[in-house]
């Protein structure tokens, strides 16, 4: 198959273009655009020179993928403190982003309950 390129029109920015025709590509559900967005919010942006980075907040990368930004911090806890499998199954589409963050957060909390009684 051969490749097929598109000439950006120069209107918004590049990253907002490669952004938009992925998802149109992709197919994508809430959670996984979520996780895109928390993977890309507070991640610097610009030329290779550095002279012209910006940095996404978690509401412009939520903006940019259409997500809620209490979706992307969600998906910014199942990055963070979930296993392998918990993230894959969440990017795969296979979990609610929500659904996941939740337990997480439960098993995290009883790790602090159970932490209190001597052993």
């Amino acid at each position: 198959m051969k490749a097929r390129f598109v000439q950006w029109d120069g209107k918004g920015s590049a990253q907002d273009y490669v952004i938009s025709k992925n998802l149109h590509r992709r197919h994508l559900n809430a959670g996984q655009r979520a996780m895109i967005a928390a993977k890309i919010a507070k991640r610097p942006f610009g030329d290779q020179g550095g002279t012209e980075i910006s940095i996404p907040t978690i509401k412009q990368a939520a903006d940019l993928l259409n997500v809620n930004p209490a979706t992307v911090h969600y998906a910014k806890v199942v990055q963070k403190e979930g296993t392998p499998e918990e993230i894959e199954a969440v990017e795969k589409g296979e979990a609610a982003v929500s659904t996941m963050a939740k337990k997480i957060r439960q098993r995290q909390d009883w790790v602090k309950i159970l932490s209190i009684f001597p052993t």
